[in-house]
Order: structure tokens, then C-alpha cells, then sequence
């Protein structure tokens, strides 16, 4: 009996020995696996970086454009572009551009803290053979504040929804790609979908001289009509006509940045917007050169014109139809704008448009038109001018719509009139040399101009429409149509011509221009 007891022990021992080896075999029991998961707070396509309380979406989307009688989806009609000959530039181009998107966010006890980014590569051809970087958007939100580059706090309406051709003349407001700003703002929300936000933001004025014309912000610019060859732009009409060129703005350095507030109401029927601006404006001196004419005892290139405060106000509306059909909108904006232009329109400085005859090689007509936020000159050049700044009128209507045809068809139509006016002062200022007559001033003519309007006012008449196919919500497949008709500043016969480069001399007509503009896009949009 003893000895079966020691049996049993000793099995008992062994079968211990031999699990607990098989047991140390036995592999580790894994640490649980995290996850990423969805984060339903922003929409699709959001999900938690894993170990934080932040939710992330990049997207991104590819683009090849075709694009007739444009260029980046503005139609030819200015400079070299716009002349239509075979020697200046192509009348077709393509684009290819990829964009890269990251849209962050977390919740905080003072509200959602969001970081958003845009930016990516483009190449055109054939005018630009390599490839080019951008970034359009960089902005932080933090309660209630924006700060960054973003959409101007101006803007509301724009032709983005029912356009490709994002740079359209006859609006200020911010397209679907372009016109971000330099922003510092705040944003309060007051219940019931209303809100109201104030701001600073960058007014183009922050370049002196003649570079004072900031193309990343409202593009603002003040005009200085001394040095110009016979005292006036109406009397070289036909030399910037051949330099193809634009009039020189002449800024005074600024650090102050336009303030912009609004007020706007969002809810299920759509959005409405009230919108104003303020501009400051500031001429350099009353000379084209002043950094070698203005020396002691030279006291007129010296000094320089009073400041001037332009403004802006808008208001604008977007409708949604989606109880008549699925997706339709309408929407439209009016803004009128005194010494501050940019909010109005996209044109700044001076503009030269035309076209060629029938055998492309020769420019048989210009349309000539500029703008400026303001014009002055040298006081002792006109009779009774005191040298102030006499700020440029501007304003625009906008309007556009889309009607979804069936889920997966859309067509737009979409438009609007820009006009520009100046005060009887700066109409002596441009056209000194004049006497009145009805539609405006004569001016004694060079080189054997003859101009019959010297009234610089004029206007811009924009109408376009597109349709896209969507076969799969990630892709965009259209065409587009635009006209654009400008209503010329100066009318009449013109002058025979110098040769300018490949450009023979020739006679020309001063007279109203139009351009047909098309355009078509294949874009892939991945949570954009």
C-alpha cells in the first residue's frame, strides 16, 4: 500500500511537470488591438487618430481641365492675351492640378479647435512647362476666432457651385479655389442660426510703389497719373495699347488692414448675408520717381495727397430648392463699393483688351478699360485741383442657379454686370486736355489718335452656364460656356500703330469686345 502511494505521488509530480512545460510553450496572450474608429461628430469621412480625442479627414482630388480663349478659367481679355494672335499666346490650354486637403478637430471645453489645410501641384501647358506648387487655404478656429488664410469675411455668394471659371471679372467675392485671404477674425453666434463676425483682413495695401498691388488679396491700388506721356490717359490710349501693358499703381506704404464685419442668418430654406468693408487709402508721392526727384527745396515732388477711407457694403442671399428638386440652388449678391473696388470686381489697374482680323496675325480693334480704388496727379497740373484722391465708384450683381436634372445631371446658369464710374474731377484728371461733350471728353490727340468718348467710364457684362455628370459622386465630368462682353471705356477710330515685337504697325479701332470662353473638366474628388 506504501508503495502504491509513492506511485500515485510521484505520477501526480510528473503530470505537474509536464503541463506546467507545456504551459511556458504556450504563446502570450496579445495586448488588445486599437482600432481606428469613425467619428460621426463632422460627417463623413472623419475617424479618431488612434490614442487622442482628435478626429481627421484628408481628402484630395485630381483635375484635368481644358480650357479655349482663357487662361486659369479667365477669359483673354487682357494684354497679350488678349489680342487673339498667333505670335502672343495659344488660345488653348490644358491644365492638370492635384490638391491634397487636412481638416483636423478636437473638442475643448471653449468649443471645437479645428486646423485646415489646401494645397498641391498644377501644371499648364503649353505656356508652362513645368510643374507649380500652391496652397489656397491655412487656417485655425478656436473659439470663435479664424485666423489664417481663408475666405474673406466679405464674401458669401460666389460662382463656385455653378462655374469652373473661378476667376470671373465682374465679382470680388472669394471663387471655389481662389481669393483667400490674410484673415483675424471672430465669429459669434447668436442662436437660431444667426451670427456675426468682424475682422481684419489683408487689403492689398500693404506694398508701397509701385508693387503696391497685392493679386493675393482684393488686388486695391491707387493710380498716379503724373508722368504719363501728354499729361492723361486719354491722350496714350493707343502707346499702352501697343505695350500691351498695364498703368503703373502708385500705393504709400500701410500697415493698416481693411476691417470687414457681416451679419448672416442659416437656415433649412438657405443663407442670407449683410456684409461691409473699410478701406484705407494711401498714394505714394506727386511723382512718378520720387526717390530721385524728391530733394530739398523740391517741395511739390515732396508731398503726396491726403489720405482717403473707401468702403463697401453687401448683401447677398442663397436659396435652397430642395423641395422642388433634389440639390437646386439660387443665389445672388449685390455689392456697391467707393474707393474700394476689390469687393466689387476681380479687375484692377489698368485692363487693354482686343482681338485679331480675320487672318489672326494683326489686332484690328481694342477695348480699353482700367480701375483703380483712386486716381490723383500733381496739383499745379489741372486748373482748381487741390491734389486729393478722387476714389473710383464700383459696383456689381451677381446671380446664379443649378437644377439637377436626374441624381447623377446638373446644369447651371449663372451671371452678372460690373460697372465702374468715376467723379467729373477724375474724368479732368484722366482726360485733361478735354472739353466736354456729350458721353465725355476730347482729348487733343498723339500720334494720330482719334478718340471720340474719353469717359472712362465702363462695364462688364459676364453669362455662362454648365452641365457636369457625376457617374459616381467622386467624379465630375462637364462642359461650360461663357460669354463676356466689356463695354468700353474709350470709343472712336483709332491711331496707326508702332511695331511691337512681332506685331506690325497697323490702325486700329477703340471699340466694344466680346469673348467666347469654353471650357471642360474630368476632377476625381475624394472627400474634398
Amino acid at each position: 500500500m506504501k508503495t502504491m502511494k509513492t506511485l500515485l505521488l510521484g505520477s501526480e509530480a510528473g503530470l505537474v511537470a509536464v503541463g506546467g512545460a507545456q504551459a511556458a510553450d504556450l504563446p502570450v496572450k496579445a495586448k488588445p488591438v486599437e482600432y481606428v474608429k469613425v467619428c460621426t461628430l463632422y460627417g463623413a469621412g472623419f475617424y479618431y487618430v488612434p490614442g487622442t480625442d482628435t478626429c481627421l479627414k484628408l481628402g484630395a482630388y485630381i483635375r484635368f481641365q481644358i480650357e479655349a480663349d482663357a487662361s486659369g478659367a479667365t477669359a483673354f481679355m487682357n494684354g497679350a492675351n488678349g489680342l487673339y494672335t498667333r505670335t502672343d499666346t495659344p488660345n488653348t490650354n490644358h491644365r492638370v492640378r492635384a490638391a491634397f486637403t487636412w481638416d483636423s478637430r478636437t473638442q475643448t471645453e471653449w468649443g471645437t479647435l479645428r486646423a485646415y489645410f489646401r494645397g498641391g501641384w498644377e501644371q499648364t501647358a503649353p505656356s508652362a512647362p513645368d510643374d507649380t506648387h500652391f496652397w489656397d487655404r491655412g487656417f485655425i478656429q478656436f473659439a470663435g476666432f479664424t485666423v489664417g488664410r481663408a475666405e474673406s469675411f466679405f464674401d458669401h455668394f460666389s460662382f463656385g457651385p455653378y462655374s469652373y471659371a473661378t476667376n470671373s471679372r465682374i465679382s470680388g467675392n472669394a471663387a471655389v479655389e481662389t481669393r483667400a485671404l490674410m484673415v483675424f477674425g471672430y465669429t459669434a453666434q447668436l442662436g437660431n442660426g444667426f451670427s456675426a463676425s468682424i475682422a481684419i483682413e489683408d487689403g492689398g495695401n500693404s506694398a508701397a510703389g509701385a508693387a503696391g498691388n497685392n493679386s493675393r488679396a482684393r488686388g486695391h491700388s491707387v493710380l498716379d497719373l503724373d508722368g504719363v506721356v501728354a499729361g492723361g490717359i486719354g491722350n496714350t490710349v493707343v502707346a499702352f495699347a501697343n505695350a500691351t501693358s498695364t498703368l503703373t499703381p502708385d500705393n504709400g506704404s500701410s500697415d493698416v488692414p481693411d476691417v470687414v464685419g457681416n451679419i448672416r442668418v442659416e437656415q433649412a430654406w438657405g443663407a442670407a448675408q449683410l456684409s461691409g468693408a473699410l478701406h484705407l487709402n494711401q498714394a505714394g508721392y506727386y511723382s512718378a520717381f520720387p526717390a530721385a526727384t524728391c530733394i530739398p527745396g523740391n517741395s511739390t515732388n515732396c508731398l503726396f495727397p491726403e489720405n482717403e477711407l473707401g468702403w463697401a457694403v453687401g448683401a447677398s442671399i442663397i436659396l435652397n430648392l430642395s423641395t422642388i428638386a433634389r440639390g437646386d440652388t439660387i443665389g445672388a449678391m449685390f455689392t456697391y463699393s467707393e474707393g474700394a473696388v476689390g469687393y466689387a470686381t476681380r479687375d484692377r489697374t489698368f485692363r487693354l483688351w482686343g482681338h485679331g482680323d480675320s487672318n489672326g496675325s494683326l489686332v484690328s480693334s481694342y477695348g480699353v478699360g482700367f480701375t483703380g480704388d483712386a486716381v490723383y496727379r500733381n496739383p499745379g497740373a489741372i486748373m482748381g485741383y487741390d491734389g486729393s484722391l478722387e476714389q473710383t465708384t464700383a459696383w456689381s450683381i451677381v446671380a446664379g442657379g443649378q437644377h439637377f436634372w436626374t441624381p447623377q445631371l446638373r446644369t447651371s446658369l449663372y451671371g452678372g454686370y460690373a460697372a465702374y464710374e468715376h467723379s467729373g474731377v477724375a474724368k479732368n484728371l484722366i482726360c485733361p486736355s478735354g472739353a466736354v461733350v456729350p458721353g465725355g471728353f476730347v482729348p487733343v490727340g498723339t500720334s494720330g489718335l482719334i478718340v471720340t468718348n474719353c469717359d472712362p467710364d465702363y462695364a462688364v457684362w459676364s453669362v455662362g452656364s454648365r452641365t457636369q455628370w457625376n457617374p459616381h459622386p467622386y467624379l465630375d465630368i462637364g462642359v461650360e460656356v461663357l460669354w463676356t462682353h466689356l463695354d468700353t471705356a474709350f470709343a472712336g477710330l483709332g491711331a496707326t500703330t508702332t511695331a511691337q515685337g512681332a506685331h506690325p504697325a497697323q490702325v486700329v479701332r477703340i471699340e466694344d469686345q466680346d469673348v467666347l470662353t469654353l471650357l471642360g473638366r474630368v476632377q476625381y474628388n475624394f472627400l474634398p
